[in-house]
């Protein structure tokens, strides 16, 4: 895609893979897993600030273009906030 084909609002972003280490058992072993970072560039930060830290469905889909990522808060149980009077 030229930069003139580019919509005003579309933003290019690299992707980030770490390879994440942690030692168990007193260094006897180490457990190894993988994390793939997708930042969000700072203009968009105050559109997804209602969103931290809370719980979040992840739905992923994959097209010719590429991949859309849509998170949506997730339902959470929530006890009543007036307990029922004992009769």
């Amino acid at each position: 895609m030229r930069k003139g084909d580019m919509a005003e609002d579309d933003v290019s972003i690299k992707l980030y893979h770490r390879q994440g280490k942690k030692r168990c058992l007193k260094a006897k072993c180490t457990y190894e897993h993988e994390r793939i970072y997708v930042p969000i560039p700072s203009k968009f930060h105050d559109k997804i600030k209602h969103l931290l830290n809370h719980e979040l469905n992840l739905n992923l889909s994959d097209d010719d273009n590429g991949v859309l990522i849509a998170l949506h808060p997730a339902k959470t149980l929530r006890h009543a906030e007036k307990t029922p009077q004992k009769s």
